[in-house]
């Protein structure tokens, strides 16, 4: 995440993920022994092939009872990795730049030569000359052009420090809690459940608030709508078979779309 994120400014070397505690010496040792010749800084997958390896050592051992179990961790895992590549590609694979110059070139240019040739009046239908001292019309549009262009911009880079980008150290922060809060405090806990608790009756209250609120509950269109007695009872006549099975769109038709509805 550090290659493609502001998280780039929080831990800027491996020394700062060593003082963290996000990995160890031996494991900060292991990681630069690895040499990848085509990108030597594209190694971010080192640590799921790790993960991997220990799974399969934990069926292995008996850790893990079951195959069902491996792979729902192995199909667990494939998605971190599905969802972290996706990223990757994400940030790697932009927009090519001559598409923003052409977009940023003619935006500022269509309205610097419009700045210059709508300053001169015009005439109308009756050959009366109009001069707008201000230019209603020129304003709207460099409001709604450089707005699109300012937008285009902001999404092209949704990992930046900008209001309306990702908190990358938020969610990295809240993620380290929730691991550490399932696997330690969570972990085997359950509430005491008594036999006299199964009899209390659950009482669904109100505020003066809440009461207020329209209610609308679901309702099937045809709760309302009766059948003839005549419409019921079972006919076989030969006009609503087709060889063996009965046609529907005929019955219907003749039933049902003849007849006005009643929703409500």
């Amino acid at each position: 995440m550090r290659s493609h994120s502001t998280t780039i400014f929080r831990y800027p070397t491996e020394k700062h993920l060593l003082e963290s505690g996000l990995i160890n010496r031996e494991e900060m040792e292991l990681f630069r022994k690895i040499q990848v010749n085509v990108d030597p800084h594209q190694k971010w997958f080192v640590p799921i092939n790790w993960i991997q390896t220990m799974m399969i050592r934990c069926f292995e051992r008996g850790t893990l009872s079951h195959t069902n179990e491996l792979r729902v961790l192995l199909d667990a895992l494939e998605k971190y990795r599905n969802g972290f590549f996706q990223l990757f590609i994400y940030d790697w694979i932009a927009i090519p730049l001559v598409y923003t110059q052409v977009s940023t070139i003619s935006v500022y240019g269509y309205f610097a030569f419009a700045l210059i040739g709508r300053q001169f009046p015009s005439q109308n239908e009756y050959r009366e000359v109009v001069d707008l001292y201000v230019p209603v019309f020129t304003i709207l549009q460099f409001l709604f052009y450089v707005g699109w262009l300012k937008v285009g911009e902001d999404l092209m880079f949704p990992f930046g420090a900008d209001d309306e980008d990702f908190e990358f150290n938020y969610i990295l922060e809240r993620n380290l809690e929730m691991a550490y809060l399932i696997v330690d405090d969570l972990h085997n806990q359950v509430p005491p459940v008594y036999v006299e608790s199964l009899d209390d009756k659950v009482k669904l209250m109100h505020t003066k608030a809440s009461i207020q609120l329209s209610n609308h509950p679901q309702r099937q269109h045809l709760r309302k709508y009766k059948l003839d007695p005549g419409a019921m009872k079972i006919s076989r006549k030969p006009s609503l078979r087709k060889g063996n099975t009965i046609d529907l769109n005929i019955f219907f038709q003749r039933h049902f779309l003849s007849k006005k509805f009643t929703s409500y």
